[in-house]
C-alpha cells in the first residue's frame, strides 16, 4: 500500500533505525497514516485547545507538567510555557538521535485493574 502523503520531514529521518529495526515511514505508509507535523493540546478542565507546529511528521507530545509541555522532534526534546492563549517560549532541551525512542521512558507505571 501506498500512502497518498508522505509525513512531512522525511529527508531528515533515517530509514533503519540500527537498534530497532523500526522505520517511522515505512509503518505510516504501510498503514496509510499521515501525520503533518501537528501536535494538538487539548485541556479538558478549561476546554481549551493549543497547538504545536513541528513541520515534522514524527513528533509527539512527550508529558504535560503543570504549565510546561515536553514534546519529541525527530530526534529532539522540546519544552515550553502553556500560556494562557498559546504555547510560548520552545526550548531545546536535548538532540540525540537515541532521542527517536525516548518516548518511552515518559510511560508511567503500570496500573493494576484488579480489585483489591
Amino acid at each position: 500500500m501506498n500512502s497518498p502523503k508522505v509525513s512531512p520531514g522525511k529527508k531528515d529521518r533515517p530509514q533503519v533505525n540500527p537498534k530497532t529495526d523500526f522505520n517511522f515511514d515505512t509503518y505510516m505508509d504501510a498503514y496509510e497514516y499521515y501525520r503533518p507535523g501537528t501536535l494538538i493540546l487539548y485541556n479538558g478542565v478549561t476546554t481549551k485547545r493549543f497547538t504545536i507546529e513541528t513541520h515534522q511528521g514524527d513528533s509527539e507530545i512527550l508529558l504535560v507538567d503543570q504549565e510546561t509541555v515536553y514534546y519529541r522532534v525527530n530526534r529532539a526534546i522540546w519544552k515550553a510555557h502553556i500560556g494562557a492563549s498559546a504555547i510560548e517560549s520552545a526550548s531545546l532541551v536535548a538532540a540525540d538521535p537515541a532521542i527517536r525512542d525516548v518516548h518511552w521512558v515518559f510511560l508511567g507505571p503500570t496500573i493494576s485493574t484488579k480489585k483489591p
